[in-house]
């Protein structure tokens, strides 16, 4: 499975509904406070597969950078493989995976740009996987009969009903691209590994149903 973006280690959903039950035996107080039902949905993912989203070595980018002491010559597979037919790819200096920041999934610190003759990074690169998934929907409603025909059904629905933010990477995938300073050998993509969007909020929904 590794390279595949759709590829979660770890996926867990439940869907759940419970009926609360009567509390009262009061025909009145019955009315409003027995018979409520309460369901929801919850999802729990580990993250997706980095690599399987921008290929093993994320579009690497070498941005015109030349050989040392060849006057010019451009780094690619060409030069440094002998052939186009085999990708050239970033050399890895650490583990990429390891003492992470806030939101950080890969440490771009962890990758070299080749530049001797018939040096390219791995074919495979270690597992990287990005920010997990959670969010829990919930509902809360009760029918209130009217005629043995006819019911009202008050529902409150919550979306996301924790406010649990979601991080995830830019549109795009501006922040899987590897780049490289030409000059330095450095990459050149400060959030490069780094989660910077920020979604979910909660939404709250109210509504009234008729049946008949």
């Amino acid at each position: 499975m590794r390279g595949i973006p759709s590829n979660r280690t770890h996926i867990f959903n439940a869907a759940y509904s419970f009926d609360l039950g009567d509390h009262t035996h009061n025909k009145l107080a019955g009315g409003f406070i027995n018979g409520w039902q309460v369901s929801g949905i919850t999802q729990i993912e580990s993250g997706a597969d980095l690599s399987g989203l921008s290929g093993q070595n994320f579009g690497m980018n070498l941005n015109g950078a030349t050989l040392p002491d060849t006057n010019g010559y451009l780094i690619s597979n060409v030069s440094l493989l002998g052939t186009a037919d085999l990708q050239l790819n970033p050399v890895l200096t650490c583990n990429p995976t390891a003492n992470l920041g806030t939101h950080q999934y890969i440490k771009a610190g962890c990758f070299a740009m080749p530049s001797q003759i018939g040096q390219s990074g791995p074919t495979i690169l270690p597992a990287m996987y990005g920010p997990a998934f959670f969010n829990s929907d919930l509902a809360l409603l009760k029918n209130f009969a009217i005629t043995e025909s006819k019911k009202l059904q008050f529902r409150v629905d919550g979306y996301n009903f924790l406010n649990h933010a979601l991080w995830s990477f830019p549109s795009g995938f501006n922040n899987l691209s590897l780049g490289f300073n030409p000059a330095t050998g450095q990459v050149n993509n400060p959030n490069f590994g780094i989660a910077t969007d920020k979604q979910g909020f909660r939404v709250i929904q109210l509504a009234v149903k008729f049946m008949f």
